[in-house]
């Protein structure tokens, strides 16, 4: 990172989640099919005395519509990390898509920043087609325009530097107006991908997600996305909660030999699998003690595979029950299938893009 540059903090406010499987989120369809559910995301950037927000999301009444599950108001998320949305000024939409464009007005003091190409699209032609307009809430269209009146949009043609070092670069793809935000952090040159890469899957292998205006603009953007990052793992996906830590199995490749990797991975999957069935045993007869141990084992073994997410639930469960905190560590476990089944199926896609055929999902 260049020295010239103060870095940011980056910070991702999860909101809403909805349950699907794997093949939802990938172009080619995968035999391994399996539980895959979605996260929805809105991000911080704070620092230099600035806080951006990157996209807002949606609300109550578009959650309903959709069948989604709304956990907080994009904006009561913001809150719980300081940041009060009635005094946010700078606003980047990465794209006009309902979960990005959906709480204007939380944000009454703030500049929405969003590639003309965007607002062109969302309102031109395509949207007369069901395969373009689905995704798009025709009152949050609406009132992005009302902003545009307002001049309130800070219309964006291709690259645009809105703080220093903070960048944002058009890269379609999903949508023709689609923008990813680059910013200078400790780490390194960060990319906020947005929807020009869901899942980690998407980019890595690749496997595009399904609803796309341009295969290949967006294979493309992945390539410009890589030049912009300091790595592949600088590029956080837009609806993924990190769930697996790709250098673990990397290192585990080494230790033994990529050949044997697929196998490991099945003896994984079957492994937790018969875990998860003694583990919700142990929930519904309130055995915190079976807890412990079962969450032991799925902890150890997901650790050693790089499911860090599901490693520190696990070890959290073990905590709180040897704390003598019970009631904690059955809140804990309340939701350990769902994180279970979406780390095992982040380890299969990952080990079958490089080792091999892993087996299906658990």
């Amino acid at each position: 990172m260049p020295d010239s540059y103060e870095p940011y903090e980056v910070y991702a406010i999860r909101y809403a989640e909805r349950d699907a499987m794997h093949n939802d989120h990938i172009l080619n369809p995968d035999p391994h099919n399996g539980p895959s559910p979605m996260d929805y995301f809105v991000w911080a950037i704070v620092g230099n005395g600035r806080t951006i927000i990157v996209d807002i999301g949606f609300e109550e009444k578009e959650a309903t519509a959709r069948g989604r599950n709304l956990m907080r108001r994009p904006a009561e998320g913001l809150k719980a990390i300081g940041i009060d949305s009635t005094e946010v000024e700078d606003v980047v939409v990465t794209h006009l898509h309902y979960d990005h464009a959906g709480t204007v007005s939380d944000f009454p003091k703030a500049k929405f920043y969003l590639q003309e190409r965007e607002m062109q699209f969302a309102t031109g032609k395509h949207m007369t087609s069901k395969i373009f307009n689905v995704a798009y809430a025709l009152d949050y269209v609406i009132e992005m325009s009302r902003m545009v009146y307002d001049n309130r949009v800070v219309f964006v043609d291709g690259t645009k530097e809105i703080a220093p070092g903070v960048t944002l670069h058009h890269v379609g793809g999903h949508t023709d107006g689609l923008q990813v935000v680059r910013v200078p952090t400790k780490r390194g040159w960060v990319v906020l991908a947005s929807d020009a890469s869901h899942y980690y899957m998407n980019m890595r292998t690749p496997n595009p997600f399904p609803l796309v205006y341009s295969v290949g603009l967006l294979v493309q953007g992945h390539k410009t996305m890589e030049t912009l990052a300091d790595s592949r793992r600088h590029v956080p996906a837009g609806h993924a909660h990190p769930v697996l830590d790709a250098d673990v199995l990397e290192r585990l490749a080494e230790e033994t030999s990529a050949e044997v990797m697929p196998s490991i991975v099945q003896v994984y999957a079957q492994h937790v699998s018969e875990a998860i069935n003694e583990f919700e045993a142990a929930l519904a007869n309130r055995d915190t003690a079976a807890l412990e141990a079962v969450a032991h084992r799925i902890g150890s073994s997901s650790g050693s595979l790089g499911a860090m997410r599901l490693f520190a639930t696990c070890r959290a469960i073990e905590a709180a029950v040897s704390e003598g905190d019970p009631a904690r560590g059955l809140a804990l476990a309340a939701d350990i299938r769902r994180l279970t089944e979406a780390s095992v199926a982040e380890i299969q896609a990952y080990a079958r893009s490089r080792f091999g055929d892993a087996g299906p999902a658990a």
